[in-house]
Order: C-alpha cells, then sequence, then structure tokens
C-alpha cells in the first residue's frame, strides 16, 4: 500500500485563518463554530459521527455539554495562541547570530 508522507511545506493556519474566511463571515460564524466545523470536518470525522448516530435522539441532553467543552476549548486555544505569539515576537526580536571569523 502507499505509505502517506507529511507535506511540511503546507502552511499551518490558524483558528483566525478560518474565521477571516469569506464564507465563515457570510454566515456569520462565532469562533466556537469555526472550531466545531474545524473538528468535524477533519480526520476524526468518523469518531464524531459514530458518536452522534450512537446517542441518537439524545442529542438535546448533549448540547449544553458540548457548549461547555467549546467554551473551553476556545479558552484553552485562546491561551495556547497568546503563548505562541508570545514566543514567535521573542524570536522575532532576537539579536542575529554573529559569524565568529
Amino acid at each position: 500500500g502507499k505509505i502517506y508522507q507529511y507535506d511540511y511545506s503546507r502552511k499551518v493556519k490558524m483558528c483566525e485563518d478560518f474565521e477571516k474566511h469569506e464564507m465563515a463571515l457570510k454566515a456569520g460564524l462565532s469562533t466556537a463554530e469555526v472550531l466545531a466545523l474545524r473538528l468535524y470536518t477533519g480526520p476524526m470525522f468518523s469518531c464524531y459521527n459514530g458518536f452522534l448516530r450512537a446517542i441518537g435522539s439524545k442529542v438535546e441532553t448533549l448540547l449544553p455539554v458540548v457548549r461547555a467543552e467549546l467554551a473551553l476549548l476556545r479558552t484553552k486555544y485562546e491561551k495556547a495562541r497568546a503563548e505562541y505569539q508570545t514566543r514567535a515576537a521573542a524570536v522575532a526580536d532576537a539579536p542575529a547570530p554573529t559569524n565568529p571569523a
């Protein structure tokens, strides 16, 4: 079979990139909705879909839990983004290495 090889040239996108996408703006999606769509349309789709099918009509009781989890996910995402931006700024501000000759 074919062995999957990661494409390192792909640009990693932040949630903000998807929030600013024309379709997300047109739909008026919140950050939580953008995150939910990214999670649901990613490689874990089959797991999420299987779970949702298994709970069937119990979805109404699950919605408050999902909302709470999305809020927690957003908090964690924002913290991680802030840490990333701090590290990126520190690297950008670091003096260039000198070449002793």
